[in-house]
């Protein structure tokens, strides 16, 4: 798996930031907006959503082009709450549901690991200012600062 690239801010902070190569980092188009529910999101993964996608927006990490991506990750979270009630309560063929339950999970926590759902995956997340230009003018005015 590549290492991630480094934002600008990381590369102004380890001091090998190079305008000649790091110049047009920042210059990746900036979504905007909120996501909004999509109609066929009910039960669970609606309740996920509510409880999850606002707190996501105050943060600055979903926009309005992340609602499918965000909808399945609320629909993983409600396939993995389906089959964890029936392994509760012994329902049906136990591997299977067992089965059913990880895979669920798993890609939950893939998809929930995009939006820095854990305190470790919220480590790994750069999110930039839309506002602030982040690459230095000048490195001498910026060491004087």
């Amino acid at each position: 798996m590549p290492r991630r690239r480094k934002t600008v801010p990381e590369l102004v902070t380890l001091g090998t930031y190079r305008p000649d190569r790091h110049r047009d980092r920042d210059k990746n188009p900036k979504a905007d907006g909120s996501p909004t529910a999509p109609a066929w999101l009910t039960g669970d993964a609606l309740d996920h959503w509510n409880e999850t996608v606002p707190e996501l927006v105050s943060m600055g990490i979903a926009k309005s082009v992340d609602s499918a991506a965000l909808a399945g990750m609320c629909r993983w979270f409600s396939v993995w709450r389906e089959a964890d009630s029936r392994l509760q309560a012994g329902d049906g063929d136990t591997y299977k549901t067992t089965v059913e339950a990880a895979t669920a999970w798993k890609n939950f926590t893939a998809a929930a690991a995009k939006f820095g759902c854990t305190p470790s995956d919220r480590e790994r997340l750069s999110v930039s200012e839309k506002d602030t230009n982040t690459a230095p003018n000048d490195i001498l005015e910026e060491l004087l600062a």
